[in-house]
């Protein structure tokens, strides 16, 4: 069924943006032209005037179908750059999406790196110190003290080495 013409206002009064209101107003526009002069070129022929609408058909009626074409086309145009754009700013903001979580990951590695040099660290330097006490007490010297205000099992360690040489 074709399109009536409050259909059409609804279509462009739907549209998305000034431009695309303006250019259906166009397709909308040529559209009653040539639906106009389908009329006018039935209502002659149907009065016998075969030549006379043959007349309205060629001079008037295939230039507004051409106009019409035209405006169509002209709106597929404007909506393809739109989609362009769009596709144009989906990669932009993906890109930025990307760089973002890419330096979010970098710092939540750099963090991590962080944590672990830092439990390593406080794992090997009381290791580290116990070994020294232990090589002191094996090479006969029971002078060496250790202080150590940790109370993990390491802290008990050095308290229990340090208590044995004394």
């Amino acid at each position: 069924a074709p399109l009536r013409l409050k259909d059409v206002a609804q279509i462009v009064d739907g549209a998305d943006s000034p431009e695309d209101k303006a250019q259906l107003e166009r397709v909308a526009a040529a559209r009653v032209i040539v639906l106009d002069l389908v009329a006018q070129a039935q209502k002659t022929r149907s009065a016998g005037d075969v030549e006379g609408a043959q007349r309205v058909v060629n001079d008037r009626l295939l230039p507004a179908v051409a106009s019409y074409i035209a405006a169509q086309e002209a709106f597929i145009s404007l909506q393809q750059r739109q989609r362009d754009q769009i596709k144009a700013d989906a990669v932009e903001r993906n890109a930025v999406a990307r760089w973002i979580a890419e330096a979010v990951a970098a710092v939540v590695m750099l963090l991590g790196i962080g944590l672990v040099a830092l439990t390593v660290r406080s794992i090997t330097r009381p290791l580290e110190q116990a070994v020294r006490l232990t090589d002191a007490i094996t090479d006969g010297d029971l002078t060496i003290e250790v202080r150590d205000d940790r109370k993990d099992e390491l802290g008990h360690l050095l308290q229990s080495l340090s208590a044995m040489a004394a």
